[in-house]
């Protein structure tokens, strides 16, 4: 049995309140929502209802991280395509970045927010290669929408 953790994410997210300032709306839902909230590896015969929930926040934020990331790379298509470097904001701070592909792969493979993640499931390899697939395919989508 697959769970579709789609109606689980939706209701979390659209309890906005002044107390939980990491709700989201669903204008951060589109097509990549749809991918990794029915990604065929979360079972219950394969992970228990906390592990389950915790896949839940991930894709939350891996979905808040998309859309900023979207966001940037709109605004930086015309700099890029004139040759320029665009600073993007990353880490807290303003980065720049000489071309989109160049921004995607550090947002997904070297950032703060890419590495701690990834340490945050060293101990669990079954919960670490699911993460790495949500990332993969949200780096995945960022790079075919801007190739």
């Amino acid at each position: 049995m697959i769970i579709d953790i789609t109606e689980s994410i939706s209701k979390n997210s659209t309890k906005t309140t002044a107390k939980d300032p990491h709700t989201i709306s669903n204008k951060f839902y589109n097509p990549l929502r749809e991918e990794l909230s029915n990604f065929y590896r979360i079972t219950t015969s394969n992970f228990n209802p906390e592990e389950i929930e915790t896949f839940e926040y991930v894709i939350s934020e891996l979905l808040k991280t998309h859309y900023l990331a979207l966001e940037q790379l709109k605004q930086s298509a015309k700099y890029h395509s004139n040759g320029h470097s665009f600073s993007y904001y990353v880490d807290a701070s303003y980065i720049d970045f000489n071309s989109a592909e160049e921004y995607v792969m550090y947002l997904y493979n070297d950032s703060n927010y890419a590495v701690s993640l990834t340490d945050a499931f060293q101990d669990n390899k079954r919960m670490r290669d699911v993460i790495f697939h949500f990332m993969d395919t949200a780096q995945a989508r960022l790079l075919d929408a801007f190739s």
